[in-house]
């Protein structure tokens, strides 16, 4: 019976943590761009999926449903780029774009969010993952990552994350922060806040909405020198922090995210998650 019980945990596994997204946030201070692959990761064989398309979506708050922008297939190309600049003009409907791999197209509206494909012909515990990039000023940087199907799921929670990434040089840098959320409960609103924790308070307090992107533009010279934290109220996402140094020729750019792959120590993730986040929050609870 413990066997049997093994391998459904297993199996279920395997096609709850291999489900995932994609996003392309579009927001006037920074070019993004989406880099995918055809091809199996994390696999001991080549594996190339065939009439693999990319859908990209945004989500109609007046209509409540999903709609469907592109979709753009693979073909013979094994990486594909999608760039924030070839949809610039949907920036006064909608500031975040889901992308889905799929193999065929379907559906050009969906009531719920949009179906993900299961790219993956093994048992390992790494997600597919895609390269997020924000640029400027022909400077990029980012990072390997996704959004798992499972977060979509989570009706309520929060965020805590320790925002560390203010430069030396505070008056010659400034930082913002991008927050990413999908959700199948479509109409989730919460806010995000900065709390300084060396003075117990809430610095900053901005609205948020599911399915939108929240972004945050940080004064480092205010900030610098502070412990600052990020706190969700409402709904969970994906924090992703940039920090811009310099100017002209010697500027530099830096993308940080706060994701950890909780499924890769933990058996049970929500259980372990919830003792730690009981032992941090517990201590500034008043603040929030």
């Amino acid at each position: 019976m413990d066997f049997f019980y093994k391998f459904y945990e297993r199996i279920r596994k395997y096609f709850l943590n291999d489900q995932c997204y994609f996003f392309l946030p579009l927001i006037k201070q920074y070019d993004t761009s989406l880099t995918l692959s055809s091809i199996v990761q994390n696999s001991t064989k080549f594996y190339k999926f065939k009439n693999l398309c990319a859908r990209v979506w945004f989500f109609d708050n007046k209509k409540n449903h999903w709609v469907n922008l592109a979709n753009l297939f693979f073909k013979n190309k094994n990486v594909i780029e999608i760039s924030s600049r070839d949809f610039f003009k949907y920036q006064k409907i909608t500031n975040l774009l889901l992308v889905s791999l799929d193999n065929s197209v379907r559906n050009k509206y969906s009531k719920k969010i949009p179906n993900s494909f299961i790219k993956k012909i093994d048992f390992s515990p790494h997600t597919m993952r895609g390269k997020h990039s924000f640029i400027k000023n022909n400077i990029s940087s980012g990072y390997m990552g996704e959004y798992p199907l499972k977060m979509t799921k989570v009706s309520s929670g929060n965020v805590f994350s320790y925002v560390n990434m203010f430069h030396s040089q505070p008056l010659k840098s400034k930082s913002s922060i991008v927050f990413i959320n999908f959700s199948e409960n479509q109409n989730m609103e919460g806010k995000l806040l900065l709390v300084d924790l060396d003075e117990n308070r809430v610095i900053f307090s901005k609205k948020t909405k599911s399915n939108q992107a929240c972004t945050i533009s940080l004064e480092n010279k205010i900030f610098f020198g502070k412990k600052i934290a990020l706190y969700s109220l409402g709904h969970i996402g994906i924090p992703i922090y940039i920090n811009e140094y310099g100017v002209n020729k010697k500027q530099s750019l830096s993308v940080e995210h706060s994701h950890p792959p909780s499924e890769y120590f933990f058996s049970d993730i929500y259980k372990h998650q919830a003792i730690l986040k009981k032992n941090w929050l517990n201590k500034y609870e008043k603040i929030f």
